[in-house]
């Protein structure tokens, strides 16, 4: 495969999936099945490229932890559980394979993705979201895709075991998350005092 692909000089690890719910409410296959995807995934993908990145040289990887790492959301414990574990990962590989590999991750806040579609769509929730940000809006998958390209060029070549935040200031003391989930709790339970 790698010769089909005329040889890998990059490795982007961007898979991710999560539910929300209280933390003993998860049972074990929910709990190995998003611990597999967010976290083991980018394990496997790590080790399969790993020998070869070295025997050609050297290269870069950059996985894709989330905002959710460094500052967890209510419910959704095993995907922040993940997410952590991946930037932890990436901090020792970028020590075990120094100086011929670079490794770095990405924590994205909230990004517009058919995966958020649910909030962003969502007018309310939207501009809680938005009002919670210093930035005042959601990013795109362009803005990262961007920071990743950087990661892996050579203008980044002095860049190892760095956790990149991409979430228009969502993570400083503004609160977008407090101010998105209040906005959905509430007219949640508005929904469902309507509710038979």
């Amino acid at each position: 495969m790698v010769d089909a692909l005329g040889g890998i000089t990059d490795l982007v690890n961007n898979a991710g999936m999560g539910r929300n719910k209280p933390l003993h409410a998860y049972t074990d296959k929910e709990w190995d099945v998003i611990v597999g995807v967010n976290l083991t995934g980018t394990f496997h993908c790590m080790r399969a490229a790993i020998p070869t990145l070295l025997e050609a040289g050297g290269g870069s990887i950059v996985n894709n932890a989330s905002l959710n790492a460094l500052r967890p959301l209510p419910g959704e414990a095993p995907y922040s559980a993940a997410k952590a574990g991946v930037v932890n990962l990436t901090m020792t590989a970028a020590v075990e394979y120094a100086p011929r590999l670079r490794v770095n991750c990405v924590s994205p806040g909230l990004i517009e993705t058919p995966l958020t579609a649910m909030v962003t769509s969502n007018p309310a929730w939207r501009d809680a979201a938005e009002r919670g940000t210093p930035l005042r809006r959601v990013g795109s998958a362009d803005e990262v895709a961007a920071v990743i390209a950087f990661l892996c060029s050579d203008a980044a070549a002095y860049i190892t075991g760095q956790n990149v935040v991409i979430d228009g200031g969502a993570g400083l003391p503004s609160l977008q998350a407090d101010s998105l989930l209040r906005t959905i709790m509430d007219s949640m339970s508005g929904q469902s005092s309507t509710e038979p």
